[in-house]
């Protein structure tokens, strides 16, 4: 598991989950804490082809009340940070769900997706997960999709991540 030390450093920015795992990511790895031969560290992207995934448990839920005690959402994306070792298991970062930042996956999984395939397939879940290194590597942010949601002045403005 990661550090609490770590967690506490973390920055986070309300609606910017790509950002918030891509900082949290470096954290960890300028941190050294991670024993590289007894884990891997994963990034994962939620979504689907409707752009409209179901994720329950979520801190911003505002609709509670079409699914009481779920906390549902419906995001065009979500992206969450995967730590796996080989001696305790897989563990979940997601600085945006109502779970513990550091729980299982499991417990993640089926707080956040309890429904399974029995929901409509205009909401189901599909990820992609790519290894820490890659997305570091890689990430590039566009967040001109959400300056509809957002006054353009409150947009954070992030350093550079490259």
């Amino acid at each position: 598991m990661i550090d609490s030390t770590i967690l506490k450093e973390a920055p986070y920015t309300h609606c910017y989950c790509e950002e918030n795992v891509y900082l949290l990511g470096r954290l960890l790895l300028e941190s050294a804490t991670i024993d590289e031969t007894e884990c891997e560290v994963f990034v994962a992207f939620i979504s689907n082809e409707t752009k409209s995934v179901l994720l329950c448990r979520a801190k911003d839920s505002t609709q509670e009340h079409l699914i009481p005690g779920y906390s549902p959402v419906i995001w065009d994306y979500h992206v969450i940070l995967i730590l796996r070792s080989t001696q305790k298991g897989c563990f979940v970062y997601d600085f945006d769900s109502r779970m513990p930042l550091g729980c299982s996956f499991e417990d993640y999984f089926k707080a956040t997706f309890p429904f399974g395939d029995g929901i409509n397939q205009r909401y189901q879940s599909l990820f992609r997960v790519i290894s820490l290194a890659n997305y570091l590597d890689h990430f590039a942010s566009d967040r001109s999709h959400m300056e509809s949601f957002f006054l353009s002045t409150s947009i954070p403005r992030f350093s550079s991540f490259a």
